[in-house]
């Protein structure tokens, strides 16, 4: 029988082992079935928190409104992104131009969630980036236009929604009354947040039940988490009568 030697490195913080009678590896490089080191150190590329324990909660992480300069739009997240969390943003134009692209500065890869369009009067197209890279300082999140259309643009980060498949269900609608509402969305998943945009020429306050993230005065971000599936809507309070377009987004939170 082979005789097992512990060695501890004082102020090192890590142990040394021999090989024990029956061949099995012991010390700092063995490895426990789900790919850790047996003294806890990771024994491979992926996070502890994404080894042990529940997913994250739901939580907003940060927002911004952007600028525009001809064609383009730019936003900045100011914060380094958390790898995994998810990107929001939201722009509203006149009619006549189209989005050319959405990219950012880490390197993410943009989808569409809906594009709304109130005939002669204007547009709102929402994009979402799902599981982004950890990043090493401000996100720059840029939006290109087929011209210059005075838009206005929102994003908003969240943390403790899925990585893959994230986007549940969306509804999008437009119409004129002081009451923007997108209509209703059937959820599949019952834990989901709920991510409203609606727009309008006049300021927008959150409807019943959501909160305000991100304020562009005429563009909003205003979420709601739900833990049962159903018919869900985003709704507002315009200051005044006016045009409005509005898109519900219900992400799926992290299992």
């Amino acid at each position: 029988m082979r005789h097992l030697l512990w060695l501890w490195c004082v102020g090192c913080g890590f142990q040394h082992g021999m090989e024990g009678g029956d061949g099995t590896q012991t010390g700092s490089d063995a490895a426990a079935p789900d790919g850790r080191a047996l003294d806890g150190r990771p024994g491979d590329a992926r996070p502890i928190d994404a080894l042990d324990g529940p997913p994250p909660p739901v939580t907003f992480v940060q927002g911004a409104s952007g600028t525009f300069a001809g064609n383009t739009v730019t936003l900045t997240l100011s914060t380094a992104q958390h790898a995994g969390d998810l990107d929001i943003v939201a722009l509203s134009w006149t009619t006549g131009t189209t989005v050319q692209s959405v990219t950012d500065s880490d390197n993410n890869t943009y989808a569409l969630v809906a594009t709304t369009v109130s005939p002669g009067v204007g547009t709102l197209g929402v994009y979402y980036a799902e599981n982004v890279a950890q990043g090493v300082g401000a996100d720059t999140i840029t939006v290109k236009l087929s011209g210059s259309s005075n838009p206005v643009a929102v994003a908003a980060a969240y943390r403790g929604l899925a990585t893959t498949d994230a986007l549940d269900v969306e509804h999008s609608a437009y119409g004129t009354s002081t009451a923007p509402n997108s209509g209703n969305a059937t959820t599949t998943h019952a834990h989901d947040l709920l991510v409203g945009i609606p727009v309008s020429s006049v300021d927008v306050t959150a409807g019943t039940g959501f909160t305000t993230h991100v304020d562009a005065n005429l563009d909003i971000v205003e979420d709601r988490e739900v833990t049962t599936t159903g018919g869900y809507s985003a709704t507002a309070t315009l200051g005044s009568n006016a045009v409005w377009l509005a898109t519900l987004a219900a992400f799926a939170a992290a299992s």
